[in-house]
């Protein structure tokens, strides 16, 4: 039953990575993530640059 199950998750992975006709939604969700991506390296970036002024005022 659990390996009847895996194997459908598995055929249906294989589908939609192999899919063509979801090419905009991945390419929406990659631009999301990148986005996401950008954001939390800006916010690390600030925090670094506020703890080495911190450091630099001590």
């Amino acid at each position: 039953m659990k390996d009847k199950y895996k194997k459908k998750i598995h055929e249906n992975m294989i589908v939609w990575i192999h899919n063509p006709v979801k090419p905009r939604l991945s390419r929406h969700i990659l631009k999301h993530v990148s986005r996401m991506a950008l954001m939390m390296m800006m916010i690390i970036i600030i925090i670094i640059i506020l703890l080495l002024l911190l450091l630099w005022l001590i």
